[in-house]
């Protein structure tokens, strides 16, 4: 049997509202100990940990990451880079995809219908750190035929979870 997921292809899962509650529960708390959330979802916790498990192997649950202060770690700049390609090509963009994944101060990546074609969130140490990696990284690279740099200044609102409703 073929593993499901939630994909471009079938973008909404058969989620009931178990499943969805499981899920407004999850991203609240990740580590919320299964017992817990059986209770809270009204489930016997062997079935609990069988739809949990079920929604990780569909691809609902994505992946269960700790959320860093980036502040804690010196890098206290964050960046919205907006580029655009020279000839956004399937080979062009496919290549340009696979270096952004290898750069490590990218921490978030889009591609994004509009005037540009990628828009990058990029931390860095320092606004002379940033400024490096767009002379040395963005600037060179001869796909690129422009960027533009938006400084955050601050968080409104840093992560949500996703309607479940």
């Amino acid at each position: 049997m073929a593993k499901k997921t939630a994909s471009a292809e079938s973008p909404v899962a058969d989620l009931d509202p178990i499943d969805r509650n499981i899920l407004k529960h999850l991203q609240q708390d990740n580590r919320i100990a299964n017992q817990d959330l059986a209770v809270a979802v009204g489930l016997s916790p062997p079935a609990c940990l069988k739809r949990v498990r079920r929604l990780r192997e569909a691809g609902v649950i994505l992946a269960d990451v700790a959320e860093v202060d980036p502040r804690a770690l010196g890098y206290s700049v964050m960046v919205l880079a907006h580029l655009s390609l020279e000839r956004p090509s399937e080979a062009v963009t496919v290549e340009f995809e696979r270096k952004v994944r290898a750069m490590p101060n990218v921490l978030q990546c889009w591609k994004v219908a509009g005037d540009t074609d990628f828009t990058l969130l990029v931390c860095a140490r320092s606004l002379e750190d940033y400024q490096s990696f767009a002379r040395n990284v963005l600037a060179n690279d001869v796909n690129l035929r422009d960027y533009r740099s938006d400084i955050v200044l601050g968080a409104v609102k840093r992560r949500a979870p996703i309607p479940v409703d």
